[in-house]
């Protein structure tokens, strides 16, 4: 009997990512290197696309597109709980600091070319189950 798989499992990892790096960002902050700059351009990106990948890969619906969107939407909010509110608290909250849109662009563009990556993996696999 085969199990099924959690078409889920993959958010629910970058969930739990997203949190265990708000923690970290914290605790390490004021570390001798930066973690958060490692996360933010390195561990981000990677888990953006695999996620996004897996999820084109498994869910058939269309509300699928949304996870662009939201994976845009939590990198914005990802920057302006920690580096954001850390240049805030800094300061003592003189200014308010904004975060950038662009990040927002970069990342929604990331986690599309996951969904694309996603398309096609689902075009081949069809394609050579129908060869069979």
């Amino acid at each position: 009997m085969k199990k099924k798989k959690s078409v889920w499992l993959p958010l629910y990892g970058y969930f739990v990512l997203y949190i265990l790096l708000e923690i970290a960002f914290w605790i390490f902050r004021d570390g001798p290197f930066s973690v958060a700059m490692l996360v933010y351009f390195y561990l981000f990106p990677i888990s953006i696309f695999v996620v996004s990948v897996l999820e084109s890969v498994w869910l058939k619906s269309k509300k699928k597109y949304f996870l662009i969107l939201f994976f845009g939407f939590s990198v914005l909010l990802y920057e302006y709980t920690t580096f954001g509110l850390s240049n805030m608290i800094q300061n003592g909250f003189q200014t308010i600091w904004i975060p950038s849109i662009f990040y927002f662009v970069f990342y929604s563009f990331l986690s599309f070319a996951g969904m694309v990556t996603g398309y096609y993996i689902t075009k081949v696999k069809m394609l050579s189950s129908k060869k069979k």
